[in-house]
């Protein structure tokens, strides 16, 4: 009897272990950034990715933004940044906020379906991980739809599509 209660607790131990074991592989393979984005860091950098920025000459928060993307750009090859000023596209800024659900403000920053309103040295991370998600799948332009008349609504399920099956 006590060789089997031995033998029972022996089997539970390694089925235990074996659990363990297997979930460290797991979160190995699905890296969280300090920000909780997830993207696969083996993959950053095999897409293009557009970010869109709406700003105001006049914004004090646009020009620190501005100074900082400039020693980060070269950080990310596969970076492409479009600036619109946003009184001079106010007709495209205002159906971008509008679209996106969004509160009226500069800098707006725009990578896939992601966004960020503002900017501070505290959404660095955030949008830097930004950057290296949509990076490891192809986007599709949300902005550059709206600007164009394209379908949206299918740039947007698609972006959002490629997220869940990166996420799974």
């Amino acid at each position: 009897m006590k060789k089997l209660v031995s033998l029972l607790i022996i089997m539970l131990l390694l089925v235990g272990c074996t659990s363990k074991e297997k979930e460290n592989i797991k979160e190995e393979k699905e890296p969280v950034s300090q920000t909780g984005i997830e993207y696969e860091a083996k993959k950053v950098g095999n897409y293009e990715v557009t970010m869109t920025i709406f700003h105001s000459n006049s914004c004090g928060h646009c020009q620190d933004l501005k100074l900082w993307l400039n020693t980060e750009v070269s950080k990310y090859p596969y970076l492409k940044i479009e600036m619109y000023e946003a009184s001079e596209n106010y007709d495209l800024y205002t159906k971008v906020k509008n679209k996106l659900n969004l509160q009226e403000g500069v800098p707006l920053i725009i990578i896939g379906n992601d966004h960020v309103l503002g900017y501070a040295a505290s959404l660095q991370p955030e949008i830097t991980d930004y950057i290296k998600k949509n990076s490891t799948y192809e986007t599709c332009n949300v902005v550059d739809a709206i600007k164009n008349n394209k379908d949206v609504d299918a740039c947007m399920r698609k972006n959002e599509f490629i997220v869940e099956a990166i996420n799974k």
